[in-house]
């Protein structure tokens, strides 16, 4: 696997990073043994802004983020793109001989599996920072999916390994902190709740 990564970080209010990933998998097909997989991320520190500072005394911490990035699903074992070969003695006349006989079909065309991710978040914290969360909205989709396709009878096999089917999730994540006793002072009680 190849990895490389650029980060940019401008005041400590705009964020941005690159990933580029190369994965290699010696079970895939001779014709696409390689996977190329790209992620590209921001993020906007609002808090910094003098727009809000100066403005919302309540707000200790606000930041925006968007992501979007692929990766790579490599969930098939080794030997099942090839035609696989077993042995076998097998009785012709009166002696036994080892025979050889197909026990799989080949897909030199298997590739990875696409997990692509999008992801809309926001956290905050308010009150000296005494409530603080994030609020995330994503969405995934994974297409090419390994999956064992089931090939016609007369062949001698019942499945072969292929690139089938797409699968999607999507919903919204939220997380809250508070601390309710913070322990200043001669008071070392501390409670927090999630």
């Amino acid at each position: 696997a190849y990895l490389a990564r650029l980060n940019y970080n401008y005041a400590s209010t705009y964020y941005l990073t690159l990933n580029f990933r190369r994965d290699g998998y010696s079970a895939f097909g001779k014709n696409s043994k390689w996977g190329n997989f790209y992620g590209v991320s921001g993020a906007w520190v609002l808090s910094n802004e003098s727009f809000v500072k100066d403005n919302v005394s309540w707000l200790n911490h606000l930041k925006l983020r968007l992501s979007w990035g692929q990766n790579g699903s490599r969930s098939v074992s080794a030997y099942q793109t090839i035609p696989g070969v077993g042995t076998r003695y097998t009785w012709l006349g009166n002696e036994s001989r080892l025979t050889y006989y197909p026990t799989s079909i080949g897909n030199p065309d298997l590739q990875w599996a696409t997990i692509t991710k999008y992801n809309l978040g926001l956290d905050f914290s308010v009150l000296k920072s005494r409530l603080s969360g994030t609020i995330d909205l994503y969405s995934g989709r994974t297409t090419n999916m390994l999956l064992p396709r089931s090939v016609p009878y007369p062949s001698g096999f019942s499945t072969a390994w292929t690139n089938l089917g797409k699968v999607s999730n999507k919903g919204i994540e939220i997380t809250l902190n508070s601390v309710n006793i913070n322990g200043d002072g001669n008071n070392h009680l501390r409670w927090e709740s999630q």
